[in-house]
């Protein structure tokens, strides 16, 4: 797509739309939603270009920018909220559609929509307040709204809003769901008891917590496998109506395979690979956020390793990039089953930012360490580095990283950091198990770790360490 005209048409096949030219400057052509009037497309011709901008959720934003050059923050607009796209036929034609409709569904958004889609996300079993949905929804100020919204409830097949309560537990009025009693009588057949009228909150009520966890020494055994009773306990959990976010260094291809050959792909899971630099939606199949390091700095990084005589590799979203073969770069392949590209020149398969990059030395710590020092020397400004493990030296975005991206879920999510908690054995793992509401480390982790932590396992990631504290969640 490299037409304002093709861009407008699509603008214009969305539902109760209409083009616009508000400032008396044919430049600039807009595409606005009817019912509110607002602008969800605007285009115009910039430095011998058709630009549009469009709207994004912030996360979003970020990840189109992250992917694209020609994805700038908005012009002329909230940078935050809003992107700059360069019609210069770098972006192919389905990201531009895509972004548009992105664009149309936050303009046209309405706050009915947004609450249907909260109280879908109630677990059977269990109830919530008004006020819980109308923060699961973006505003915890519009309880009333979701009153009225449920009334109207357009499918009770798969919005079940009998699942919501008001502060104290009380059920709705009688005519809200179609008659006498018919809400506590939907509520016992999923095995929640009402007495006089009302729901005993702290027995079925939700509060939707986040369990972030590392994998390796963490939640697998050194086997790279996980225990029975610790999956059982992760299935309890999740049972429950919670998230697992699975937070590890390894490359977003490598944790899906992980979840899904250990049988631990549950509802309402998330992965934070990278080292946090990507979240992925697993619910939904997409990424939701990334950060990436630039490309001029994963360059000198490669020259720099060149000079100081150490392996470094990075990655695609499913693929590793390594200069050449090498004992590091077997011993890692041998541990982690993501597909190698081997090239001395690996920037040529690099056609976005990387989220990170992997220093892997296995007999001179002395001599990684004085690389490392090399590099925040010269890039302290654009990087962070820390160690996943004694060989593993991990190069990340500057203020990415486990932590960073804990935060950044549970603040999409809407729950609390009181409701969220993580667990680690590494350095990478530090700043997640600081930023969460209960940081667990493993009791066969680091000592830099532990300190950190608010608790420490009784027992390691072999006899199930985790379950202890997943059972109390």
């Amino acid at each position: 797509m490299k037409t304002r005209r093709e861009a407008l048409e699509y603008g214009l096949s969305f539902p109760d739309t209409y083009q616009d030219a508000p400032f008396h400057d044919d430049n600039w052509q807009l595409v606005r939603y009817k019912p509110n009037r607002k602008a969800f497309l605007w285009s115009y011709e910039k430095d011998g270009c058709v630009c549009l901008n469009l709207k994004a959720e912030p996360l979003r934003a970020h990840f189109w920018r992250s992917i694209y050059k020609a994805v700038k923050p908005g012009y002329h607009q909230n940078k935050e909220h809003w992107n700059t796209v360069i019609l210069d036929g770098t972006i192919p034609d389905e990201d531009v559609r895509r972004m548009i409709a992105e664009s149309y569904d936050l303009i046209a958004d309405c706050p009915a929509k947004r609450i249907y889609e909260a109280v879908r996300q109630i677990p059977y079993g269990r109830v919530a307040t008004y006020g819980q949905v109308a923060e699961l929804a973006g505003d915890r100020n519009m309880a009333r709204a979701v009153g009225n919204a449920l009334h109207r409830n357009p499918d009770p097949d798969t919005i079940p809003c009998y699942r919501v309560v008001n502060a104290a537990g009380r059920l709705a009025e009688a005519f809200v769901f179609g008659g006498v009693n018919m809400q506590e009588k939907l509520l016992a057949a999923e095995g929640v008891e009402t007495v006089n009228g009302k729901v005993d909150l702290t027995r079925f009520g939700w509060r939707r917590k986040i369990f972030f966890t590392d994998l390796d020494e963490t939640l697998l055994t050194s086997e790279k496998t996980i225990s029975p009773a610790t999956h059982e306990a992760l299935r309890r959990f999740a049972e429950r109506g919670n998230s697992i976010a699975l937070a590890s260094g390894r490359s977003l291809h490598s944790v899906e395979r992980v979840q899904k050959d250990l049988g631990i792909d549950f509802p309402r899971s998330y992965i934070l690979s990278f080292n946090g630099c990507q979240i992925y939606d697993c619910d939904r199949q997409e990424t939701i956020y990334r950060a990436g390091l630039p490309l001029a700095v994963v360059r000198e990084i490669f020259a720099m390793a060149n000079k100081y005589g150490v392996y470094v590799q990075t990655y695609t979203d499913d693929r590793i990039l390594a200069p050449r073969e090498c004992e590091e770069q077997r011993f890692y392949a041998n541990m982690i089953k993501t597909p190698y590209i081997i090239d001395e020149d690996p920037m040529k398969h690099l056609d976005q930012p990387p989220c990170k990059m992997l220093c892997n030395e296995l007999h001179d710590h002395a001599k990684q360490v004085r690389f490392q020092n090399a590099v925040m020397e010269r890039f302290g400004d654009e990087v962070d580095t820390m160690y996943s493990s004694p060989y593993y030296l991990e190069i990340i975005p500057k203020g990415c990283g486990k932590g960073t991206a804990a935060m950044i879920l549970a603040k999409h999510l809407g729950v609390p950091v009181a409701d969220t908690a993580a667990a680690g054995d590494e350095e990478n793992d530090n700043s997640m198990l600081e930023a969460a509401g209960l940081g667990i480390a493993m009791c066969n982790g680091n000592e830099r770790t532990k300190a950190v932590a608010d608790v420490v396992t009784n027992k390691d990631n072999n006899h199930d360490g985790l379950v202890e504290f997943l059972d109390r969640l």
